[in-house]
């Protein structure tokens, strides 16, 4: 499972991720490995003008997500 980010602010993606888990596992899950991925690149345009300044530049920043592995647990350990 991948989420866009572990943190909980704006939005707690971790705790709808937990929702997905315990319904797909509804008698316990285990986390085996948790990580944040670059998935790819975000390029954006910076620029700004005012009277006495200008200035444009490129900003590029790695674009990730944090990934879960998980499975279901074994009925027999506690």
């Amino acid at each position: 499972m991948a989420i866009p980010s572990n943190a909980s602010w704006p939005i707690n993606h971790r705790e709808k991720a937990m929702e997905l888990m315990t319904s797909h596992f509804p008698n316990g899950y285990v986390i085996d490995r948790e990580e944040e991925v670059v998935v790819g690149v975000e390029t954006a345009q910076r620029g700004q003008e005012d009277e006495y300044s200008w200035y444009s530049g490129t900003v590029t920043n790695d674009k990730t997500e944090w990934r879960i592995t998980y499975r279901g647990r074994d009925p027999t350990q506690r």
